[in-house]
């Protein structure tokens, strides 16, 4: 990375477009499957009970709701995305957002789809 703004400007690119992307397949996958879409509402309740030492929610979508949750929890979802590309970009210094190694981007999904099903489901109480 030459300098800040180019990390922060890929960050924000890979981020918002890799969580586009995912949003876009929950979408399809509804419409086409009948999948349920993510609440990204639990998120923000999950999110917003943090301060006061709740960190683990049973279960999530019958506890008491919070304030802004919903908002919360998509702004969260997309910060999420920018953070997990700034990790990457972080530790790989080789031009990788030019190169777009096939086998790094591999590597990145999965680890990036542990986070939800190793942290954020038991979390929720799932």
């Amino acid at each position: 990375m030459e300098n800040y703004s180019d990390f922060l400007a890929q960050s924000l690119v890979i981020g918002i477009g890799a969580t586009i992307v995912m949003d876009l397949w929950a979408a399809t996958q509804h419409k086409v499957l009948g999948v349920p879409s993510l609440n990204y509402a639990l998120v923000g309740r999950w999110i917003a009970g943090m301060p006061s030492g709740e960190f683990r929610l049973n279960p999530v979508s019958v506890s008491t709701s919070a304030p802004f949750e919903r908002t919360i929890g998509w702004s969260a979802h997309y910060l999420i995305g920018i953070v997990f590309a700034a990790v990457l970009l972080s530790f790989i210094d080789f031009g990788w957002a030019e190169l777009w190694l096939g086998l790094s981007c591999i590597g990145v999904g999965l680890v990036t789809v542990a986070f939800p099903f190793l942290i954020m489901q038991p979390s929720f109480g799932l």
